[in-house]
């Protein structure tokens, strides 16, 4: 009976800022009326019921299959249904009679990595005398499953657990409950709480009465609510360990001191049965006589080594989780009380799961009715459902042994879901829920129409930040940035935020001309986000052009830092502010701030050879060269005190000035010239001497 009977092609994912998770949603929509079991499930239909099926829903994989079983909520027993996930639909598969319960399966043991599980089922609570419930084993076969009640009688079961309890290598089942109308021919004690199911051969079980050795147990006086099994010290055969429900000091057959909260039972193997070991050293929050368990796990909750146990309890306007750590020599004290009042979270039961693989177990809620820290509430509810969800405070995060909600936004709204239930499914964590098409007064066909909406909720590990092409941040006047993100995956889009602008068109490079502050985030195929680091684009204006000049020292002098000297159009290698000339030529420079290039500066045409020396001791020298209104005049010539001087406009040849009979140290005054290159001819009065000079007027 593989049938879908209509998909909602609805896929949705939703993205927190938080960068720590994101959730995924798909819908699925079906109508079991082709069933013709409406009466069945009473006249309400199956979506109604299905509402309040959080108890006895239960997620799990097999070879990778992932398998849904869900049981109606109602007042006459109803068949359970069944779903498999294909190709990442959800399929209904078939619902089983055999396997049909009335009232809700109240809790679940995995017995197996096969899918093997048992099923206390505590019966319909509304009517009196309670017909009480059974417990069902379902074994997974393929796309099928099987069916075996393996209870003897009517109990109102409360909780189940399994375990080897006695060494012989089959799996046995235990089941605490709130009161029996069993029976066994010829046996006494039935009446115990809990029952007890040993598997004497593959599938069969036997009823085990009187099995507890009870001496120093005086929690039985007060009732029992839950009860696990599991290997808490380490031993071949498990603990039990059994967790109170209520107790109330006006009870005549019970004393404040009868209550334990928790009670660890440990194999005897001289009795060859479980006997009562202790208790906690403190009560924690079974002080409050209210409190009373739902149900108990163990794990190592701290990393410390030892096995600690968690129990969830539950009172009359509360719903919580108790942590009991493992001090050692066998002992359990009180740690973290998370507590929740009906209108914050009502939840039945929880999972166990290191759900963002850190190494630290978490804790998962599994939510129902109307709390607002799993309701979203507005003006416009037409009732206590509401207009939507909360996830983030369903996960509870192992932060070094301190459990705290995650603080990622995992609201969705416009959903009316009656509940949530939580698995770690093929390395992922989900929350399944349904939401009921029927109204008050639907027809047949729509209260058996219902949605199944699935959740996954993926948390934003080993993020790497988006990384730019480039570590200049920087630009000129009249230029422009390009920034490109190098290392994008398939699937991730990008947004550009810059000063108080955005581009989300997920561009991979964008072009800056100004100066700016920005950073990038990156969403990748999970919607986790992650941000590059903030950089400051900054824009620099382009620096003057270097004025030469030369100093006394014939050093060519650029007067900014960062000179880049050119002759003759060619760059030279030294940078330095002064820089002396080997040879003559036409010289310029540029100067270089923050990255930005001046242009070029006016040429300074440097002539080397100022000086002409006429032997070991004689010399004729003027200077500078370049000069801007006077040159300097020294000579030493053997029999000559005096000598001429002539100045030539080079271009034209003509002369433009002279100076007769000047003595060694002359200083000479050219201002009236223009800029230019002249020939100076330097003479003496008997034409015994002649030398030229090319010189340089700015």
């Amino acid at each position: 009976m593989k049938r879908l009977i209509s998909l909602l092609g609805l896929f949705l994912t939703y993205n927190c800022f938080s960068q720590q998770a994101t959730f995924s949603h798909k819908s699925f929509g079906y109508n079991l009326s082709f069933l013709k079991l409406s009466h069945t499930w009473g006249n309400n239909g199956i979506g109604p019921e299905l509402d309040g099926a959080v108890s006895p829903t239960v997620l799990y994989s097999i070879n990778g299959v992932e398998h849904l079983i869900t049981n109606p909520s109602d007042t006459i027993p109803t068949p359970p249904l069944h779903f498999i996930n294909k190709n990442g639909i959800w399929i209904f598969e078939n619902w089983y009679p055999d396997g049909a319960m009335d009232g809700p399966a109240r809790n679940r043991s995995f017995m197996d990595t096969l899918g093997t599980i048992a099923h206390a089922n505590p019966g319909n609570e509304s009517q009196q005398p309670w017909p009480f419930g059974d417990i069902f084993i379902s074994k997974t076969k393929g796309e099928k499953l099987l069916w075996q009640k393996i209870s003897i009688g009517k109990s109102f079961y409360h909780d189940v657990a399994t375990g080897d309890l006695n060494g012989d290598g089959l799996v046995d089942v235990a089941a605490v409950h709130m009161g029996t109308r069993a029976t066994l021919p010829n046996q006494q004690g039935w009446g115990d709480d809990p029952h007890f199911y040993f598997q004497d051969a593959i599938d069969s079980y036997s009823p085990k009465v009187s099995y507890l050795g009870m001496d120093g147990f005086t929690s039985d006086k007060i009732g029992l609510g839950a009860l696990f099994i599991g290997h808490l010290y380490g031993n071949k055969i498990p603990e039990i360990v059994l967790g109170e429900y209520g107790f109330s000091p006006n009870n005549s057959w019970a004393k404040e001191t009868d209550r334990k909260g928790l009670s660890i039972f440990k194999y005897d193997s001289v009795q060859k049965r479980h006997i009562y070991y202790k208790s906690p050293i403190d009560k924690g929050v079974y002080a409050n006589h209210d409190r009373g368990t739902s149900s108990i796990k163990a794990f190592d909750f701290d990393n410390d080594g030892d096995i600690d146990l968690v129990a969830a309890t539950e009172g009359s306007d509360y719903n919580g989780i108790q942590i009991w750590e493992n001090i050692g020599n066998g002992d359990f004290k009180s740690g973290q009380n998370i507590e929740y009042t009906f209108g914050k979270m009502q939840f039945r039961e929880f999972e166990i799961i290191d759900v963002n693989k850190d190494g630290w177990k978490d804790i998962i809620l599994n939510p129902f009715h109307y709390g607002s820290d799993f309701r979203i509430f507005n003006n416009n509810s037409s009732n206590n459902m509401g207009a939507g969800i909360k996830l983030q405070n369903l996960i509870l995060i192992n932060d070094k042994g301190t459990f705290k909600p995650i603080t990622s936004d995992l609201s969705f709204l416009n959903a009316r879901i009656g509940f949530l239930r939580s698995g770690f499914v093929n390395g992922k964590l989900k929350f399944i829920g349904f939401e009921s098409y029927a109204s008050a007064n639907s027809t047949s066909q729509m209260k058996d129409s219902f949605l199944l909406h699935e959740f996954i909720v993926n948390f934003c590990t080993n993020l790497t930040k988006p990384t730019f092409n480039t570590t200049k941040y920087s630009l000129c006047s009249g230029d422009s940035l390009k920034l490109t993100v190098t290392n994008i995956n398939k699937g991730d889009s990008l947004k550009w935020y810059y000063g108080t602008k955005s581009d989300l068109t997920n561009l991979s490079n964008k072009t800056f001309t100004d100066s700016t502050k920005l950073f990038v985030t990156r969403t990748d195929s999970l919607g986790c986000i992650i941000s590059s680091d903030t950089v400051q684009i900054k824009k620099y204006g382009i620096p003057s052009a270097p004025i030469l000049s030369r100093d006394t020292a014939n050093f060519l002098l650029s007067g900014a830092t960062g000179t880049t000297w050119y002759k003759d159009g060619n760059a030279i290698t030294d940078t330095t502010q002064k820089y002396k000339p080997a040879t003559p030529g036409s010289y310029t420079a540029k100067t270089t701030t923050n990255g930005c290039t001046s242009v070029i500066s006016a040429a300074y045409y440097y002539l080397v050879t100022d000086i002409i020396n006429l032997s070991k001791d004689e010399f004729i020298k003027l200077a500078p060269n370049p000069f801007i209104n006077q040159l300097n005049f020294d000579f030493i010539v053997k029999g000559y005190q005096r000598l001429n001087l002539e100045v030539f406009d080079i271009a034209t040849g003509t002369k433009v000035a002279s100076q007769p009979n000047l003595t060694a140290g002359s200083k000479i005054t050219l201002g009236q010239l223009s800029a230019g290159t002249y020939v100076i001819r330097v003479t003496s009065n008997d034409n015994k001497i002649s030398y030229q000079f090319k010189m340089v007027k700015l």
